[in-house]
């Protein structure tokens, strides 16, 4: 955890969610800071996927404040700060999301499209996140010509076309036999090292014991561990 005097570049300041009188979230409160890398446990049910949602403005608390480099993700936002906002703030998906009729250089390139960016710089900045997730030869199949590993792969390219300040990860290691999971678990740590936030909800006890990074746990809607060097 990076010291107290750093600037976080988000903050989550006692949020609650509730669905009506189910109460998911409960007064959850810690701060992500730049270049971290950091995993989200806890048992199924226990408010990660939520957590996610509230920090892509998916839905918003019920009680509380979420900020991001001094945006009120908590609050109402224009379509601009909406955009921008998801743009620095990337999320991998567990389903992933992959187009099927779509190649695997198109589904990034789409991303491109949305973002108002030019047909050659998209290409050639495709051919460069397809170099970074080891996809190159794989650039022409579809996602169902895949492996698991390889589409968890895409889905990471294509939450990296915004170039984000903070990737959120959901079960990047689930269906995945051990090696895949940790060629996906380096992947994400060079990208880290690159200057990405990185933070990866997971059930993966021996990935997480192993590289003994901060460990954020939820469980029953509560923050019951914020630990510098955790093991599951």
């Amino acid at each position: 955890m990076p010291k107290s005097k750093e600037k976080p570049i988000i903050k989550i300041d006692k949020v609650s969610k509730e669905f009506g009188s189910l109460a998911v979230l409960k007064e959850i409160s810690f701060n992500i800071y730049p270049r971290e890398f950091l995993f989200l446990i806890g048992p199924s049910g226990a408010g990660k996927t939520t957590l996610f949602r509230l920090l892509t403005h998916e839905i918003v608390p019920t009680q509380g404040e979420i900020l991001f480099d001094d945006i009120k993700v908590s609050g109402k936002l224009a379509g601009r700060q909406l955009c921008e906002l998801r743009r620095r703030v990337g999320r991998v998906f567990q389903d992933l999301k992959l187009i099927g009729d779509k190649t695997v250089a198109e589904n990034i390139e789409l991303i491109f499209d949305i973002l108002g960016i030019d047909r050659k710089r998209a290409f050639e900045e495709s051919q460069k996140l397809l170099d970074l997730v080891g996809l190159n030869e794989r650039a022409d199949l579809f996602p169902s010509q895949l492996s698991e590993g390889e589409k968890q792969r895409v889905g990471i390219a294509r939450t990296l076309v915004g170039q984000p300040d903070v990737l959120l990860v959901d079960e990047p290691t689930s269906n995945l036999d051990p090696a895949t999971s940790w060629q996906i678990i380096e992947m994400l740590r060079d990208i880290n090292n690159k200057g990405t936030a990185v933070v990866i909800a997971t059930h993966d006890e021996d990935i997480v014991s192993s590289l003994k990074v901060r460990v954020i746990e939820i469980d029953k809607g509560k923050l019951v561990r914020d630990e510098k060097r955790g093991k599951y």
